[in-house]
């Protein structure tokens, strides 16, 4: 895939962070007009069949159980 590794390869899905400018924007209260300059993709593990894809900011996604107002 170009080069382009997983960045946490789990038991059942990989996940790749892809550069791509102006990919998207944020939106919502907290991010009004932010450009997204990646692309999140998430495979079924060992194979490239896609889960899901979205416009990024550049970082992993967050945990399962991530709590948002503890920041856990």
């Amino acid at each position: 895939m170009l080069g382009i590794v997983a960045l946490s390869p789990t038991y059942r899905a990989d996940i790749y962070l892809v550069p791509r400018p102006n990919s998207g924007y944020a939106g919502g209260m907290g991010g009004q007009l932010e450009t997204y300059n990646h692309v999140t993709i998430i495979t079924e593990s060992g194979t490239n069949r896609i889960v899901t894809g979205y416009p990024s900011g550049g970082t992993p996604p967050l945990p399962k159980d991530y709590d948002f107002l503890i920041g856990k």
